[in-house]
């Protein structure tokens, strides 16, 4: 099995990790994948890392990063700004965010959306984005001064990746709060550090760890990230509510819980695995427009289901998300992979008129 590059595996690994995101905002035992479902993300990041081809040209990986979310982030946060009003108007908008807008607020909506910093809750989980893109950036950094020194270049890395956590930690801990979340891609590097070395060390990890072994550690993980969130333990890197070092170990964690379920995942039908993969592909799509679709949900059961055009909807994310986590799990992963393929056809369409 290949465990590099663009591969079945990770394809399935960042499947399973927006399918805990989506789950989580539904609100339905939110806690246990708030350990570690957002994080799951940063260390795929880091271990597809291509050093061969980045890791002199650390600018040059800035660069494919935006270029790989920035039409996207656009498309979303546009059409989130144009449908903003249809919301309001429907009364599906939190208090405070429920303002009609006028010719300039639509336009500030659609300005900000295009430097990464759409203003509008339902592009709320795509606060991610510029954050994951300055982490990245700033890892491939970290390996650029390593190849320059030369010499002790992982410990160069580790200790870097440790300088910048601990200048996160100090910005988070003093309320600091920097531009497109600045700070918290200081503080995850490691998250990054922790895939580029599994990759350069153990590589083949999949290949050499038997499904007994597997199912294993994935019950003892799945154990202890119980015991996390029974003590009263978990994150939240949105609220820079992190709990110190206990953030790491839990991410850690989750991390392995998360490469061994898709190890095993991979032992059954391969429908399955093809399946998950195809979601994990379009995992951008999901993140950004999962909670538009959860509005529609709400609007659509109210109107449907409770008959009752009285019904209270204004609730962020969704107030009928929770009883009935299954179909707020579901549909909105369904209908975003969707989004994500029509967007594919007109890329590619565009591509070739080109």
């Amino acid at each position: 099995m290949k465990t590099t590059g663009r591969s079945l595996y990770w394809d399935i690994f960042k499947g399973l990790a927006i399918i805990m995101i989506v789950f989580g905002h539904t609100g339905h035992g939110g806690a246990f994948v708030y350990l570690f479902h957002l994080e799951l993300f940063f260390f795929v990041t880091g271990f597809l890392y291509n050093e061969m081809k980045y890791g002199d040209q650390p600018f040059t990986f800035l660069q494919k990063r935006i270029e790989g979310a920035w039409p996207r982030y656009t498309v979303y946060s546009i059409f989130l700004a144009l449908t903003h009003n249809y919301m309001v108007k429907h009364g599906l908008m939190a208090p405070g965010t429920d303002v009609h807008y006028a010719l300039p607020e639509m336009l500030t909506s659609l300005f900000h959306g295009m430097i990464f910093q759409s203003p509008e809750l339902l592009a709320g989980p795509m606060w991610f984005v510029p954050v994951w893109i300055l982490g990245a950036a700033l890892f491939g950094g970290v390996v650029w001064l390593a190849r320059c020194i030369g010499r002790m270049k992982d410990g160069i890395i580790v200790l870097c990746a440790l300088l910048g956590m601990g200048i996160g930690y100090y910005f988070i801990g003093q309320g600091i709060r920097l531009f497109y979340g600045f700070e918290l891609s200081f503080f995850v590097l490691p998250l990054f550090a922790e895939g580029y070395f599994l990759r350069k060390y153990a590589s083949d990890f999949a290949t050499k760890i038997r499904g007994p072994l597997a199912l294993g550690l994935l019950v003892v993980s799945f154990i202890a990230l119980k015991l996390f969130v029974k003590s009263g333990i978990w994150f939240d890197l949105s609220a820079r509510s992190v709990h110190g070092a206990w953030f790491f170990v839990g991410t850690a964690i989750g991390t392995v819980f998360t490469l061994m379920l898709t190890l095993l995942i991979e032992k059954l039908p391969p429908k399955i695995g093809e399946a998950l993969a195809y979601i994990g592909r379009h995992s951008f799509d999901v993140m950004a427009f999962h909670i538009f679709v959860f509005k529609m949900l709400d609007m659509f059961l109210r109107k449907l289901y409770f008959r009752n055009p009285a019904m209270d909807l204004s609730g962020y994310p969704s107030p009928l998300s929770e009883h009935y986590w299954m179909l707020y799990t579901l549909v909105p992963l369904a209908v975003s992979v969707l989004a994500g393929w029509i967007l594919d056809r007109i890329g590619a369409r565009w591509k070739n008129t080109r």
